[in-house]
């Protein structure tokens, strides 16, 4: 006959992620956030010098960038906003 297990409850709480884990998680999303604004602006500052648009598919291109990277973000952190 084995012993019964006995159960300990850990009374601990749960650790909850370093600050530096967290410091460089945001981090990331700002280089992400720039890098991606700067290959679109870069993207439509080629396409307006090609197509003599000037300034229109720059500002286009940015826009689009700038919104789907808040629109991933606010993806992202949606957990935290319930």
């Amino acid at each position: 006959m084995e012993p019964k297990a006995s159960k300990q409850q850990d009374s601990s709480p749960k650790e909850e992620p370093s600050f530096g884990r967290e410091s460089f998680r945001w981090i990331g999303y700002g280089f992400e956030l720039i890098g991606v604004m700067v290959i679109f602006t870069y993207a439509g500052w080629r396409l307006d010098k090609r197509w003599d648009t000037a300034p229109w598919l720059t500002l286009a291109l940015a826009a689009v960038a700038f919104i789907g990277m808040m629109y991933l973000l606010f993806k992202e952190t949606a957990q935290w906003r319930k």
